[in-house]
C-alpha cells in the first residue's frame, strides 16, 4: 500500500488536484439512510479518509 501513497500533489498537477486534494485527511461521519418504504431511518458512524496516491496524480479515499 506505501507504494500506491503519495505525501502530496504532484507539482505537475497541483492546480488541477485541488478540487478533491483540499480533503486530503480523517474525516469522521455520520451516515443516515431513509429507507424508500417509511421504516425508520437508520444511523452509521464512521470515517471516510482521502489521500494522495501515484505520485500524487489521484486522490485516493477509503470509507470505513
Amino acid at each position: 500500500m506505501k507504494t500506491l501513497l503519495a505525501d502530496g500533489p504532484s507539482d505537475l498537477y497541483t492546480a488541477e488536484m485541488q478540487q478533491f486534494g483540499r480533503l486530503a485527511g480523517h474525516w469522521r461521519t455520520r451516515i443516515t439512510h431513509y429507507p424508500a418504504d417509511g421504516s425508520p431511518a437508520r444511523r452509521v458512524d464512521g470515517e471516510w479518509e482521502f489521500g494522495y496516491a501515484l505520485e500524487g496524480r489521484a486522490v485516493l479515499d477509503v470509507w470505513q
